[in-house]
């Protein structure tokens, strides 16, 4: 069975998405097959850290019917560090496959004007996982816990919560946190990003753990490094023996424990 794991944040610019992106190439890396949706369809942002920037059709596409989930999906599997076109025919070996949405502006209008179908939403989580026979459906959600995000939650094994060391995220994070709890997700994550270098790592973490009442599972700090990238491409494909990285791996460690 598929596990699904919800990557989430109370507001945007918080690296979510990178994280998201990283996680699904370090766990594929590890010979799974990873399957990861981008559905902040208002702020698509995955298909530019994966280079597919043409993509049509998309998501948004499948969710207004034009489309099938197997013509929405594009493997990304080659553009993974030392691997070649191929490697996905092989049963045992790793995979990835992207289902990125569309940033053409129509499609965005359409979302706010007429938002998407629940139902058809979820059922295409349940297509892609048994389409492309996944190990994991990593799920890059809208910032804040929308209708969309909360409805879709029912299949969430596990929630990764993404948040900034600023008060305004201490207060949303833990306000979301709180409903999540609600929900008996079996596995649920705190991931603290862009600590500035003078951070006092220790207290931070202290101080949050307190305000939210869940362990925080790693604290990322601000890279020039991943600034530099500008959202293209992958952090721990670039940049193998920085700290990100070594928390990424901690954190993908985790996970890949409970597939």
């Amino acid at each position: 069975m598929t596990h699904i794991a919800f990557i989430h944040s109370f507001r945007g610019g918080t690296g979510k998405s990178n994280i998201a992106a990283n996680l699904a190439v370090l766990i594929a890396n590890q010979g799974k097959r990873v399957g990861i949706v981008d559905t902040n369809l208002q702020a698509p942002s995955l298909h530019h850290l994966f280079g597919v920037t043409d993509a049509q059709p998309t998501f948004n596409d499948y969710l207004r019917g034009r489309c099938t989930i197997q013509a929405a999906a594009y493997d990304v599997t080659s553009k993974l560090a030392g691997r070649s076109k191929g490697k996905t025919t092989r049963p045992d070996a790793g995979a990835l496959i992207l289902m990125p949405a569309s940033d053409l502006i129509n499609q965005i209008a359409y979302v706010w004007k007429f938002g998407a179908d629940l139902e058809v939403l979820t059922r295409g989580y349940d297509e892609f996982c048994k389409l492309f026979a996944l190990d994991l459906l990593i799920i890059d959600t809208d910032p804040g816990l929308d209708k969309q995000t909360f409805f879709s939650l029912e299949k969430a094994d596990s929630f990764y919560m993404i948040m900034t060391p600023d008060v305004h995220d201490y207060q949303g994070a833990g306000a979301t946190l709180q409903i999540i709890r609600e929900l008996d997700i079996p596995n649920i994550v705190v991931m603290v990003n862009k600590l500035v270098p003078t951070a006092d790592v220790a207290k931070i973490k202290e101080e949050i753990e307190m305000r939210i009442d869940v362990p925080v599972a790693a604290l990322l700090p601000h890279a020039e490094e991943m600034l530099s990238l500008g959202s293209e491409g992958i952090f721990v494909e670039k940049h193998a023996d920085h700290p990100i990285t070594t928390q990424l791996n901690q954190v993908a460690s985790q996970l890949l424990a409970r597939l």
